[in-house]
């Protein structure tokens, strides 16, 4: 599987307090809807200023059942001269 279809999409307020103390081994933890199994989270990348985060849990058992959600081409920019 590709990197980004392993990946969570989340805002980046949800991570925030493990941002702010990423130096003292502070852990991301995640769950599915329903479920009350907690799985460790890897942080990829961050957005500060548009408030979103990109993670992904290594447990292949996360994973299992879930439908990845496919995006569509990127509209074209406007090239301002």
């Amino acid at each position: 599987m590709q990197l980004l279809s392993l990946s969570l999409l989340t805002m980046f307020c949800c991570i925030a307090l493990w941002w702010s103390n990423h130096v003292c081994a502070t852990q991301v933890k995640v769950k599915r809807r329903g479920d009350d199994q907690k799985f460790i989270a890897e942080v990829l990348a961050i957005g500060i200023e548009c408030d979103i985060a990109l993670l992904t849990v290594k447990d292949e058992t996360f994973w299992e059942g879930v439908k990845p959600l496919s995006f569509g081409p990127l509209p074209r920019l406007q090239v301002l001269c």
